[in-house]
Order: structure tokens, then sequence, then C-alpha cells
């Protein structure tokens, strides 16, 4: 999926330097401006806008070689995340009904689901249950046997792979809630209440060892 957002990036970077190809100077590191930066957002914009397609939105036809079709939805969530950063808002009429998808979509990929909580976490508080809902799921599927996640929701999984932490941590689900409602990282919030539980049945254990001993 980050192959295929930075591809639109480059072109949408290319089609700025086009631009100004034609009896312009070339854009430099010392030479970009402010002005340059939108005019590229404005084109990486119109070109995921012109990618969309009208039923599946961004997902691809035929899922990618190497990728699995359990992490459905998140290539459009991945999609609408980036136009929000960069600008655009979910009113929109052409991205209204993605986000009416990414509602429904029953999604079965730890990247997926990580993804759609980061576009719940840049909309307005209405959408706050679903923010939760993603982050719940998210609880539900930490393992604290390799102390992470798996590529879908499996509590129980052996997997070590820094991938998905790396995914988890570096997208994380925006700024959610916690328990006083106070500003976080929704990630960080499923995994403060799963390492919280971790460690309270580590002290229950402890307590029943200690009373065990004193018996």
């Amino acid at each position: 999926m980050l192959k295929r957002l930075l591809h639109l990036v480059l072109v949408g970077c290319l089609a700025v330097l086009v631009g100004h190809a034609h009896g312009q100077p070339m854009i430099t590191a010392a030479s970009l401006t402010d002005q340059h930066v939108s005019q590229a957002i404005a084109a990486i914009t119109e070109e995921l806008h012109a990618r969309r397609h009208p039923d599946r939105f961004w997902e691809p036809e035929k899922t990618p070689s190497g990728e699995s079709v359990r992490q459905q939805g998140g290539y459009t969530a991945l999609v609408m995340l980036a136009m929000l950063y960069g600008g655009q808002t979910y009113q929109d009429p052409r991205l209204r009904d993605a986000v009416d998808y990414l509602a429904q979509s029953d999604m079965q990929g730890t990247y997926a689901v990580t993804l759609r909580s980061s576009v719940w976490a840049k909309l307005p508080p209405k959408f706050r249950d679903q923010l939760q809902k993603d982050a719940q799921w998210l609880l539900d599927g930490f393992s604290h046997t390799c102390g992470g996640w798996d590529y879908v929701q499996e509590p129980n999984s052996k997997r070590k792979d820094n991938s998905i932490r790396m995914e988890l941590h570096g997208r994380g689900a925006g700024h959610g809630f916690d328990d006083c409602g106070r500003a976080c990282d929704a990630f960080h919030y499923a995994r403060a209440i799963a390492c919280r539980g971790s460690r309270e049945d580590q002290q229950r254990g402890q307590t029943g060892a200690r009373q065990g001993h004193g018996k």
C-alpha cells in the first residue's frame, strides 16, 4: 500500500516540476516554497480523485502479488487519510460515500483497521464511536505472548514482526481519547489498557503467591 501512495506522491511532484520546466528555473531544496508544496498537494489530490473507482473506491480490482486480501479496505483508508492530511474535507461529495464504505467495511487486517482508526481520529467527534470500536479491536488483538500484534486479530499469536509494530507506532490512530477524555494516541490507548491488564494479572499472581506462602 505504501508503494502505491509513494508512486502517487512522485506523480504529483513531477506534475509540479513539469509545470516549471517550460522556461522556468528548476525547483531545488533552496528555492522550494510553501506555494510549491501547496501545488504538489493539489496535484496529488487530483490524481487520487482521478484514480477512484465508482464502486470499489481505491481498492484494487485484484490483490497485488505479495499482499493479503485480509487487508481489504486498507487502500481506501490510506487514501482517505492522505486526503484529510492534505486539507480535504470528508464532506466533499467525492469523499462522503468513501467514509460510509469505511464505516460499513468488515475489516479483518491489523494494517487496515489501524489506518481506518487514523481516519476516524481526523474526523469530528461524531465519529468517536467508530474510533472507540477500532481501538477496542486493536486492544482485543493484542498478544501478551509476543508483546504486539499479528496481521489479523489474533490475541494468542506468537508472531514477532516489527513491521506491524512500526505500522501501529508510525500511523497510530491519530488523536483518540483515554478514559478521562484527554487527547491521546488511540494506539497507545489500546496498548496501555492491554499492558495495564497484563500488569494487573501479574500483580494478582504475585499477591496470590505471597498469600499462599503466608499460609
